[in-house]
């Protein structure tokens, strides 16, 4: 389960929590996903489907739909007869696999690097501009991680690996 949301901590998926247009599933989906990895729920903490109903304004169907998605990948354990709960994780896992991402990214930097063109230069620099001109934290509220924040971080570590011409 920590591989998963570790791996997921990494990746597009083209989607955006703001993104207009998304259905009601999918924008559970993407609060309920964006929630389990920035560390709302703890490990082992119930997920119950009339408070995940409350939370996210919807019905029980949508919030069904959106949780065996998260248990097929990963985000969220099913247990029978006992419901769906966020996966406890062990630290030297965590550690493990942190350890083997950096050496991945390492690999990635350096192909990257080789293989940049002036194109890709530009496009790091304009995703760096904009990482160090949006706050960190929500406005208003110290401490509270800033969504863009978040994706701008994400945007800044894509141009700087797109050059790498590997499939990651």
């Amino acid at each position: 389960p920590v591989a998963k949301l570790v791996e997921a901590a990494g990746k597009d998926t083209g989607n955006s929590v703001s993104q207009a247009g998304v259905s009601l599933t999918a924008s559970v989906y993407l609060q309920l996903r964006a929630d389990l990895l920035s560390g709302k729920f703890l490990p082992n903490t119930r997920l119950a489907i009339k408070m995940l109903q409350e939370r996210y304004g919807t019905g029980s169907s949508p919030i069904r739909e959106v949780l065996i998605r998260l248990t097929a990948e990963g985000f969220v354990v099913q247990i029978d007869q006992r419901g769906f709960r966020v996966p406890a994780f062990c630290a030297d896992e965590l550690e493990e696999l942190t350890r083997g991402r950096c050496l991945l990214n390492e690999i990635i930097f350096r192909e990257a690097i080789a293989s940049a063109n002036d194109a890709d230069d530009e496009a790091i620099i304009v995703a760096h501009f904009r990482l160090t001109r949006t706050p960190h934290d929500l406005p208003g509220s110290p401490g509270t991680l800033n969504p863009e924040s978040e994706e701008a971080h994400f945007r800044f570590h894509r141009a700087l690996t797109a050059p790498c011409r590997l499939k990651t």
